[in-house]
């Protein structure tokens, strides 16, 4: 079953305009298609499994034959190489160093909706297995640039105009592992109505339509949020108190950055302190810092300036609160790296000078 022509080139251009380069074979072209994109020194390698999404009409000119309920789509699962007949199973590809997608894609005005579903969920399949979707998130995804549908099967499936394919893919392991709670929490910073059907949008603009650039923004965002909120998980977990300064109501511990994403930093272990909210932003700020080996110092240059404006006993009285070195949790798997802390500690003396 190849792989639609339009689709594949309105895909290609969705990552040309982020700056990948992708060349597509000529000819009829192969489902799913192994497809290499460029981006300076950065190489995205990627399995493309997709299949058209049709309405599931039980009326009209052309009523389904899978009798599903009206305002329904869906897509079958029939690859390259897959076999069809009781008992038989087939399997989505999956090779080191690629991102299998399964996606669904649903024309609209010369362009595509991308229903991208977890393959993790459909690794093994039968043969023209259906993937339904309803057609409200569809619907959505166009006027408000995102949606998530959460099936029975505990599945998110992420909705979305296809010149965000970009950000999605950045975004791929967040936006899948997001939950009904994760989007209530969204929905509510965001200020938005909540429906009952489990097709939930992010946000709902002004105007009916949004514009390119709003739409992978709000991919973008959201990506960030249900990030942040997982390494915010993460490190709480591991710390129950303030590694600088032993404050050890856990339930008010932050999950500080050692280098901050805006700089490179990760979301990960090794980048990450328990800090209660005080360390957190004197460490920051660099009032506080903390060197490779996780020996901790009241900053030579606040210190000065805090004794030329008389204030030298606060920043004594705030010495005595503060640990000699990190409290670390017992499993090493977690500690910060040594690297990280040391680079950090280099930036903010040099910021100081």
């Amino acid at each position: 079953m190849a792989l639609d022509i339009n689709f594949a080139h309105s895909f290609v251009d969705g990552l040309y305009a982020s700056g990948w380069e992708a060349i597509l074979p000529e000819g009829e072209l192969p489902n799913p298609l192994f497809l290499v994109c460029q981006r300076n020194n950065e190489i995205l390698r990627l399995i493309i499994h997709a299949r058209r999404l049709t309405a599931q009409e039980r009326s009209g000119e052309n009523p389904s034959s899978h009798n599903r309920p009206s305002g329904e789509l869906h897509a079958q699962m029939i690859f390259d190489g897959d076999r069809r007949g009781a008992g038989n199973k087939n399997t989505l590809r999956f090779l080191e160093g690629y991102y299998t997608l399964l996606l669904g894609f649903y024309g609209y005005n010369n362009d595509f909706v991308i229903a991208a579903y977890d393959s993790a969920h459909h690794n093994v399949y039968s043969y023209s297995k259906s993937l339904q979707l309803k057609k409200e998130s569809i619907d959505r995804a166009i006027t408000t640039g995102l949606t998530f549908q959460i099936r029975q099967s505990g599945e998110t499936v992420v909705v979305f105009p296809i010149d965000a394919i970009d950000r999605y893919l950045e975004y791929i392991q967040e936006l899948h592992k997001i939950t009904e709670k994760d989007i209530r929490e969204i929905l509510q910073s965001n200020d938005t109505s909540l429906n009952t059907k489990k097709v939930f949008s992010v946000t709902v603009p002004k105007s009916h339509t949004l514009i390119s650039q709003e739409r992978i923004r709000i991919v973008q965002e959201v990506g960030r949020y249900i990030r942040d909120r997982k390494f915010e998980e993460a490190i709480k977990s591991v710390y129950d108190r303030c590694a600088i300064c032993n404050f050890q109501y856990d339930y008010i511990i932050d999950a500080a950055h050692i280098i901050p994403v805006a700089k490179g930093g990760m979301d990960t272990y090794d980048n990450g302190l328990g800090l209660c909210p005080n360390c957190h932003r004197m460490y920051d700020k660099g009032l506080i810092l903390v060197d490779g080996e996780g020996e901790i110092y009241i900053n030579p240059f606040y210190a000065e300036k805090y004794d030329q404006i008389g204030r030298a006993g606060s920043l004594t009285q705030l010495q005595a609160t503060l640990r000699k070195s990190l409290w670390l949790p017992i499993n090493p798997q977690y500690h910060p790296s040594s690297v990280n802390l040391k680079q950090t500690f280099e930036v903010q003396r040099q910021l100081s000078n």
